[in-house]
């Protein structure tokens, strides 16, 4: 028998269904614009998408490429899908992108010129999200240039730790 109070908790199931539906788009939306382009993208987005933790959740970490394989299988091993071939892409995805920096020294890698890159060129150079290099600009577009590191920190909704690796690379 259906009660009014069990009418209304159905109701109340279906608002929430449409709501988590209707976000749905908007979050995967996001989180395709934290990962730069590159073969194996798509593997990741299958695989690491939001099913269990957000991309941000990836893309903060900085692993070796045996790194990335362990945790991979680790993710594996607690319900992530994926072909052998998608979970290779991704692996190497990982590595290329949001893997330990090399030890190079500041003549062999490329520099990074964080008063005149476009948002483009930053989210490329230092491999974070659009929305990332977005809030650079638009601070430096409204304090100014960046003179020093600390400057750099006080730019909002930016986690500094996901660049400390290629901090002999930027040019002030």
């Amino acid at each position: 028998m259906h009660t009014p109070v069990n009418a209304s908790w159905k109701l109340q199931a279906i608002r929430a269904a449409v709501l988590v539906a209707g976000l749905l788009p908007l979050t995967l939306a996001q989180s395709d614009n934290q990962l730069p382009a590159g073969k194996g993208r798509e593997a990741v987005l299958k695989m690491c998408g939001g099913a269990c933790h957000e991309l941000d959740v990836v893309t903060s970490e900085r692993l070796s490429k045996q790194g990335w394989a362990n945790t991979v299988d680790t993710m594996i091993s607690r319900g992530a899908t994926g072909t052998d071939e998608e979970i290779a892409a991704a692996i190497d995805y990982l590595a290329e992108h949001f893997g330990r920096e090399p030890r190079a020294t500041s003549a062999s890698a490329p520099k990074i010129y964080i008063n005149t890159e476009t948002a483009t060129e930053l989210a490329t150079d230092l491999a974070i999200s659009t929305e990332e290099a977005d809030a650079i600009v638009r601070y430096r577009e409204k304090e100014g240039k960046f003179k020093t590191w600390d400057d750099l920190r006080k730019v909002p909704r930016f986690d500094m730790g996901k660049i400390e690796g290629k901090k002999n690379r930027v040019v002030f």
